[in-house]
């Protein structure tokens, strides 16, 4: 087996006190746990507090601060994941990549104990790959996680926390890679994962997904203000219309079709047996899936009929 440094490219929130602390440093914990030792963690810094304070007795994180003026043409952002890679990338020496595999990963995931050796022994059979592993398992709170109760599970189009990159690949396509990070930029919040996923489809030879063989688990952050949830906020809204613009413009300028990459959570199961088995366990997520790419007037009808009823009961 070659020996391949798994590098871990994240950013997180304040450590402010809130639950999402105990979730961030959860993360941090499967990490640690993971029986497979030759790992390095990646921490983008924007304007969140405490960070280093708090996990600065870790020699295996290397901090990332940025500058916020670092953007070009004035975009206004609070955090941006393509600055996740575009500064490890310029950070990084370019001829170590051969010799890693890159996770991007929120920090709010927990990997099972032997994931990282997992992802090596499969991209040492199956070299330029791209991976995850869907559908994620979405727990409420980091209480009904411990106890295994209380999940749901939550496709591409609900989101997705975890990618997963042979570095050779970045690699051999070093230069147009930190470009199209660069051309087409990610600001705040939505649609980053989808990204990923095209750069996945451009330039790598196999997408896999690692469902039958481990699980990815997802802790959702709880907001320290209960009403925080209650709208969204209007920087949310803004950079959600902006990354939908720049992720259908990659799209577009490299024919990629959205379908291809929404499919990825099934069609990509190894070998005949697994596959039965994924569908079988997940048979009515995928009918879901299928009904609300081809007929989303459907499951748009059902919303409106689903509110008025509420609003009718509330009356």
């Amino acid at each position: 087996m070659i020996d391949k440094k798994i590098v871990i490219l994240t950013t997180m929130r304040d450590f402010s006190g809130g639950p999402h602390d105990e979730i961030q440093k959860a993360f941090l914990n499967s990490i640690e746990i993971n029986n497979y030792k030759n790992f390095k963690v990646y921490i983008n810094i924007f304007n969140e507090q405490n960070i280093i304070k708090n996990l600065n007795d870790k020699n295996y994180i290397i901090f990332l601060k940025n500058n916020k003026d670092d953007f070009e043409n004035g975009i206004d952002y609070k955090y941006s994941w393509s600055k996740v890679f575009i500064n490890f990338l310029e950070y990084i020496d370019k001829n170590e990549l051969k010799n890693q595999i890159l996770i991007w990963s929120t920090a709010d995931v927990i990997f099972e104990p032997y994931f990282f050796e997992l992802i090596v022994n499969i991209f040492n059979k199956q070299p330029y790959s791209c991976a995850t592993s869907l559908p994620h398992k979405i727990y409420t709170n980091l209480e009904d996680f411990k106890r295994n109760k209380s999940f749901k599970y939550e496709w591409l189009d609900g989101g997705l926390d975890v990618i997963i990159f042979d570095g050779v690949v970045f690699d051999l396509y070093f230069d147009n890679i930190l470009n199209d990070f660069k051309n087409y930029l990610n600001i705040n919040y939505g649609y980053f994962e989808h990204f990923l996923t095209a750069i996945g489809k451009k330039y790598f030879k196999n997408l896999i997904n690692l469902w039958p063989y481990t699980k990815i688990s997802k802790i959702l952050n709880q907001p320290t203000d209960p009403n925080v949830m209650k709208s969204t906020p209007q920087w949310v809204s803004k950079s959600m219309e902006f990354n939908k613009i720049s992720f259908y413009n990659f799209l577009n300028d490299n024919k990629i079709y959205y379908d291809e990459l929404y499919y990825w959570s099934y069609y990509k199961i190894d070998g005949f047996k697994n596959k039965m088995y994924f569908i079988v366990k997940n048979i009515f997520a995928i009918i879901k899936v299928f009904v609300k790419s081809k007929f989303p007037i459907f499951f748009i009808l059902l919303k409106k009929i689903k509110t008025r009823f509420l609003i009718k009961s509330n009356e």
